[in-house]
């Protein structure tokens, strides 16, 4: 069994620059036009990229289109992300979950921006080492961002790589963090050392991954380097890599309470130990204990003439969550409290699980007035 880079890689000699050649040469034919990339190449803003990169993080790419052209008609620059305010930031990047990742980079922003008025020149990080020294940057967004925006020769390693390395060397395996570090290696070895190679080269073999060198059963008859492919050779490529153990799930239930007043809906931000989307406006908000006790996200309201209008799905992480939605006879000012209009609570909320109860609400009310919900 294959133990380091240089294993796998003695097979092919001096080709793995031939490899290179040819898998830039296809993606820069094939590659996708995606609005962080048309953006990148119109302004060469590297804030186009960064931006994209933590997007794609554990989202997929027909989730981010939509959230990133919001993020950067909202924030068009470096400068006006790091002005925003929280709430702002969570607003713009509605829909996509994780904001952990979005407040990390708002802390990033205002770290690049530090003592310069709106419109200065930012003294960007330029190599792997400088970007990973700030907030939320770790190994695979600092090789994306400065391979891609500056040309820097370290290879990103993600899923899809793993999937196309996992074939080009036929190792029935589990990708795990012991292979992704020989992968690393390699790829570092594979990248080109002088821009644009770097950037397209990483690019490229993302894109493969994702288009080409697909789960289960790949296109190989469109792969640029099915040459070099020793799966592909022994007719493996469907059956490599392993596949991983299925997730196993916690089920959770979670009750959200709405409440109307005046055409105006109130809501509350979730606490800052919430076990859930920490910070993020919602409806009351508990979850519900295995004896039956609620647990509040946010601060605790009265449950009088509480009525079950329904349950939606979510999955957060490795959690299974059916929702309870439950509306509430009377509107009750809490602390902290603030009451929307409707258009505004759509906005305001950024989780996708708050959206669906609202959702289920807003369906609900098209049919039944609201004192119906009450008649006893």
């Amino acid at each position: 069994m294959y133990k380091t880079a240089a294993d796998l890689l003695k097979p092919w000699g001096s080709r793995y620059t031939e490899f290179a050649g040819e898998l830039t040469s296809w993606y820069r034919q094939n590659r996708k036009d995606w609005p962080w990339r048309s953006r990148f190449a119109r302004d060469g803003d590297p804030f186009a990229v960064w931006v994209s990169e933590i997007m794609l993080q554990q989202t997929t790419i027909g989730a981010v289109l939509p959230a990133y052209n919001r993020f950067m008609d909202t924030f068009p620059s470096v400068h006006h992300l790091a002005l925003a305010t929280e709430d702002a930031v969570r607003e713009a990047c509605r829909g996509l979950g994780y904001y952990r990742r979005f407040r990390m980079m708002h802390e990033a922003a205002q770290v690049l921006t530090k003592n310069l008025e709106v419109g200065e020149p930012v003294n960007w990080p330029r190599d792997f080492v400088s970007w990973k020294h700030l907030p939320g940057i770790g190994d695979y967004t600092a090789a994306a961002i400065s391979s891609i925006a500056f040309g820097y020769p370290k290879a990103v390693v993600d899923g899809n790589v793993e999937r196309v390395f996992s074939r080009l060397f036929n190792l029935a395996i589990v990708p795990d963090m012991k292979w992704k570090k020989i992968f690393q290696a390699a790829g570092d070895q594979l990248v080109p050392s002088e821009a644009p190679g770097p950037s397209d080269f990483n690019q490229g073999l993302m894109e493969l991954g994702q288009s080409v060198c697909i789960k289960g059963r790949p296109r190989c008859g469109l792969c640029p380097v099915s040459s070099y492919c020793a799966a592909f050779a022994a007719g493996t490529q469907s059956e490599v890599p392993l596949t991983k153990p299925k997730m196993t799930f916690e089920d959770v239930r979670v009750h959200l309470f709405i409440q109307e007043k005046r055409d105006r809906i109130g809501l509350l931000q979730r606490s800052s130990n919430a076990r859930f989307l920490k910070g993020t406006w919602s409806f009351p908000s508990a979850i519900e204990t295995d004896d039956g006790a609620l647990l509040w996200e946010t601060p605790q309201i009265n449950l009088n003439g509480a009525r079950e209008i329904g349950l939606v799905k979510h999955g957060i992480t490795k959690h299974r969550i059916e929702v309870v939605v439950s509306l509430l006879d009377s509107a009750m000012d809490v602390a902290g409290m603030k009451w929307f209009t409707m258009d505004e609570v759509e906005s305001k909320l950024v989780s996708n699980m708050d959206r669906k109860a609202f959702h289920l609400f807003q369906r609900r009310r098209l049919t039944t007035p609201l004192e119906a919900f009450f008649d006893v």
